[in-house]
């Protein structure tokens, strides 16, 4: 299947674009080979910007700026005059413009004042007008209320020029004070692309730098709008086309909360075409035959993220309740206004496989207070863990003195038997706000089965599972690679779990664990490609656990044409 094609998709990007709710933003990449100069161009040839703004390192990256000067210097109707000629010089659109025409999608955005696109929409759609936005006056003429959701006319398409068009009698939004005045005028017009468009759909980049300030702000307000209430808000969902990726690439746009995906590498037989718009072209073919050819269902990870995510969560909130329900006792003992510690015992038999190493309450010192332990656990190490005093150095109880947030920590070798361990933290406050002491308790993976049984079952369809902690330690052996460690409990049945030094040793070496570690994870989850070679790579998707540094990874092999 993946053989067929020469770019992976991600296969939710795919799928929105079968459903038709997929939009895509296109920028000055588009146009540049059709003979439209770049933006240096036009401000040097054009505009006669000076080589001391050009080459001044304040003003080099900061194009609004050199427009600005411009406009100062040759005033602000010449600019203008000047930018329409510039784009003018050619109607004719490249064929990557007829290919984002054939995704026929409902909504496009551009920060392009040529009229290519339109042009090559014309000649595929005669008959079927391409309904050009340039701010609130047209937002409410075509749609009612300016809601996007309620058109004047159904079924027709619709292009969101951002920054004006050359072929219209409106301003173009050039220089800073244009910037500042349009995106604070036009606020109805800017609303409906960031909270019905940006928010709601998903959003494909191509041929746009991510340099326009403006619209990197569009792209962060929608983000944190998610961020700021993710249940009543729709996750965002960006992508970019990215030419001359290097390794971090991927890191630096998932900073950013958009997906970054490499376009395939063509090399034309014919010296005259531009090889990044060759490389599009492939790309959009591909993009046009995934949408009708193939079965999503049987290349997208989803399914089984969802399962193996929402059981590790569930449980692992379920603890974190738990521990929550106890923290009066603990107030109180912390307080000095009890002595009573039975509720220890009751705390580590209501968590169970979650409290395998026991159930502690620290003071704000990291001083053990009071412990709940298996007996057998007690008789191998309670010199360790009586004259040990203090679990300040401890990660776990910085992180809980430091954000007084509950959490699950990383993980770190039992002082009893070496197994891997983590801890189910509840920092204990004062009314203030004060950290006055840690309820926490250790687990061993292997004991907390549901992990384990999770990953057989997907490994038995030949997709790896990663659980990686944030110093990029699996949680469990890699592709099953090596068995549990056991030892007999008290109760008659059998410890179980990973030793963390072979987990430390094979997450050194496997470089989908390392690549994982340094992934960073845009909006929630990622869809992750390591590179083994041209044609073998490894799609991921990667989550978060909620109130853990961890990132759940499901991956698949992807074999593409060569």
């Amino acid at each position: 299947m993946w053989s067929d094609y020469k770019i992976f998709w991600p296969p939710r990007l795919i799928k929105s674009l079968k459903e038709k709710n997929l939009t895509c933003f296109f920028g000055a990449g588009l146009s540049l080979p059709c003979g439209l100069p770049s933006w240096d161009s036009l401000l040097k040839d054009s505009l006669g910007v000076g080589k001391e703004f050009l080459e001044d390192d304040s003003a080099r990256n900061d194009p609004l700026t050199q427009a600005e000067l411009a406009s100062h210097k040759i005033g602000t109707e010449k600019v203008q005059d000047l930018i329409r000629q510039s784009v003018n010089i050619t109607n004719k659109p490249s064929y990557n413009h007829f290919l984002l025409v054939l995704l026929d999608l409902e909504f496009y955005i551009t920060s392009n004042y040529d009229n290519l696109f339109e042009n090559a929409w014309d000649i595929l759609h005669p008959g079927d007008p391409l309904i050009t936005i340039l701010n609130d006056s047209d937002l409410y003429t075509y749609f009612k209320d300016g809601e996007i959701d309620s058109p004047v006319n159904a079924n027709k398409h619709y292009l969101f020029k951002m920054h004006g068009c050359a072929m219209k009698k409106e301003q173009l939004i050039l220089t800073r004070s244009d910037y500042r005045r349009h995106y604070r005028t036009n606020k109805a017009f800017f609303h409906a692309i960031e909270e019905n468009i940006f928010a709601k759909r998903h959003m494909l980049f191509l041929g746009f730098s991510h340099k326009d300030p403006e619209i990197s702000r569009l792209v962060e307000d929608t983000i944190y709008l998610w961020e700021k209430d993710k249940e009543n808000n729709l996750q965002p969902n960006f992508y970019s086309l990215q030419f001359d990726m290097t390794n971090y690439t991927p890191e630096i746009f998932a900073a950013r909360g958009i997906v970054a995906l490499s376009p395939p590498i063509m090399i034309p037989s014919n010296s005259s075409i531009d090889i990044r718009s060759y490389g599009l072209a492939h790309a959009l073919i591909d993009l046009h035959a995934m949408s009708e050819y193939v079965d999503i269902s049987t290349m997208s990870l989803e399914d089984d993220m969802n399962n193996y995510f929402y059981e590790i969560e569930s449980e692992m909130n379920g603890a974190l309740d738990t521990l929550s329900t106890y923290e009066q006792n603990a107030k109180d003992v912390l307080n000095g206004t009890s002595d009573d510690h039975s509720w220890l015992k009751k705390l580590s038999n209501e968590l169970e496989h979650f409290a395998g190493q026991g159930v502690y309450l620290l003071n704000r010192d990291g001083t053990i207070v009071c412990y709940d332990i298996e007996k057998d656990l007690i008789a191998t190490r309670k010199d360790q863990i009586e004259d040990r005093a203090s679990f300040s150095d401890r990660p776990y109880f910085q992180q809980a003195r430091t954000f007084r947030e509950k959490f699950i920590s990383d993980v770190y070798p039992s002082i009893f038997n070496e197994l891997s361990t983590f801890s189910i933290c509840f920092p204990i406050k004062s009314d203030e706000n004060i950290f006055i002491g840690l309820l926490f308790s250790a687990c061993q993976i292997g004991q907390w089965q549901t992990p384990v049984k999770l990953a057989k079952n997907i490994q038995y369809q030949k997709r790896a599972v990663l659980l990686v902690d944030s110093n990029g330690i699996c949680l469990l052996p890699p592709n099953d690679e090596f068995a549990y460690e056991t030892s007999p409990c008290s109760n008659g049945e059998s410890r179980i779990g990973f030793i963390y030094n072979d987990l430390l040793v094979i997450s050194r070496r496997d470089k989908l664990v390392s690549r994982i570690m340094e992934n960073l994870i845009p909006l929630g989850q990622d869809d992750d490609v390591l590179s083994l070679s041209s044609d073998l790579k490894y799609y991921s998707i990667v989550k978060e656990i909620p109130f853990s540094r961890w990132k759940l990874t499901i991956s698949s092999r992807v074999v593409l044409s060569k």
